[in-house]
Formats: structure tokens, C-alpha cells, sequence
């Protein structure tokens, strides 16, 4: 198949097995790159950035799940090559786990739409603090955003194509989520001169009632696409 999928196809595949400490996609039977290389390989090196894997340059191979899935649902399809051992002894286990599992919950964040989605910038750190003023308390967020830190992990390549674009929004939303179309984000912030990576301040009065509340920021490029939200408690 020559032809790519729509951008707003939804699912995530992944396959997972030893060993290597890989991370690949499609096609596994070419060389030939899939017609939707650009979204699907911007996620692939995303994911990678969470651990210490590489990308998958290796030989060929039939009949494999990843061309399978693409192949026929259109959904990205990505596999993992976990451990250093075919065997892996059992105390490994929750080692490999903890090093997967960032990458494995970023593909369950943009699974709604892993070929738009995982296109946008992320948000790579946030430090929540709190002032107390004569009118209330007021919460204080530093938030990093970044288009191109974790699409160009790989010391050896320029930045991948999908991550040479500039932070242009950033907003955050309290106790709901930016999909759901019954609230509006409590902060927006246009950084008009910002470059592909930005680390802003925002400070807003906390919102009434008790206990605590979730946050959720995201942040818009220069080609107008948001990335993954990420959820914060407070």
C-alpha cells in the first residue's frame, strides 16, 4: 500500500518482547518507508526518548504484527525490544517494567489520535507552588514545554521534521480535561517569540472548594498542533 492513512485515525499497537532495547516500526518486510513515516516515526522516537533504547535498524522480517495492524486498521504500530537477554532472569522484571512503563503510558496519551496528537510539543516539567495573598491563595506553575527534546533523542541525527516547530500556546485547565467541551482552559498563554522549546510562569487565583484538584496543561506549535496533555494533582 502506497496510500497513508487519515491523520485522525485512532489506536496504538504495541508489541513487546525481548531483547535488544530497541524500539521499531513499520514496514519490518522493506526498507520502503510506510506511507505514514512521518506521524509514526515522530511517535517512535518520542517513546524512545523515555528510556535508553535506540531505533531498530535491523534485518527484515515476514509476517511481522507491526505490518499486520498498520497494514489493515491503519492504527500506528510500533514494537519493543525489552531487556538484554532472550531469558531474562525474573529479577529483572520489575526494572524493565519501570523503564517501559513512561513510554507505554505516552502511547495511551495519544492513542485518541497518535498521528496528530504525538505531532504537537510536550510538556516536560512542571513545579507547582502556592502564595497566599490578602484575597486568597494563588497557585504558581512553571511549566518547560518542548517540540523537539524528545523527537531528537538520538545523538547521531538532526532533529526529526516533526519536532522543528515553534511553542506558540500553552494552557492550562483545572478539574477538566481539554477534550471535553463543557469548560474552558483557566490559563492561556500565547508565547509569540518562543522557540522550539519555552519555560513560562503563570499564577492564578485556586479555584473554590476543598481538597485537591487535577491539572491538566498542553501546549500548540507553529503548525497549530497540540500536543499530549499532561495531568497534574495539586
Amino acid at each position: 500500500m502506497n496510500t497513508p492513512f487519515p491523520l485522525t485515525n485512532e489506536g496504538v499497537f504495541l508489541d513487546i518482547h525481548s531483547f535488544g532495547n530497541e524500539v521499531g516500526w513499520g514496514w519490518g518486510y522493506t526498507k520502503t518507508p510506510m506511507p505514514n513515516e512521518d506521524q509514526v516515526g515522530g511517535l517512535g522516537r518520542k517513546m524512545a526518548s523515555f528510556g535508553t533504547w535506540g531505533y531498530w535498524k535491523g534485518y527484515l522480517f515476514d509476517g511481522g504484527t507491526i505490518d499486520t495492524t498498520y497494514g489493515w486498521f491503519g492504527a500506528a504500530s510500533f514494537f519493543f525490544e525489552l531487556g538484554t537477554r532472550f531469558s531474562q532472569p525474573c529479577e529483572d522484571y520489575p526494572r524493565i517494567v519501570n523503564d517501559a512503563l513512561p513510554a507505554l503510558m505516552y502511547a495511551a496519551k495519544v492513542s485518541r489520535s497518535p498521528y496528530i496528537t504525538s505531532l504537537g510539543p510536550d510538556i516536560l516539567c512542571t513545579t507547582i507552588t502556592s502564595t497566599n495573598k490578602n484575597d486568597g491563595q494563588y497557585i504558581n506553575i512553571q511549566i518547560e514545554a518542548s517540540d523537539d527534546k524528545r523527537t531528537n533523542n538520538q545523538k547521531d541525527e538532526v532533529t526529526f521534521k516533526t519536532g522543528r516547530h515553534f511553542i506558540r500556546l500553552i494552557e492550562v485547565w483545572i478539574n477538566c480535561h481539554p477534550y471535553s467541551d463543557e469548560c474552558q482552559p483557566t490559563v492561556k498563554r500565547s508565547t509569540p517569540n518562543a522557540g522550539r522549546s519555552v519555560t513560562i510562569s503563570v499564577q492564578f487565583k485556586r479555584p473554590s472548594g476543598s481538597g485537591k484538584k487535577t491539572m491538566y496543561i498542553r501546549a500548540r506549535d507553529s503548525s497549530g498542533t497540540f500536543g499530549p496533555v499532561t495531568a497534574r494533582y495539586y
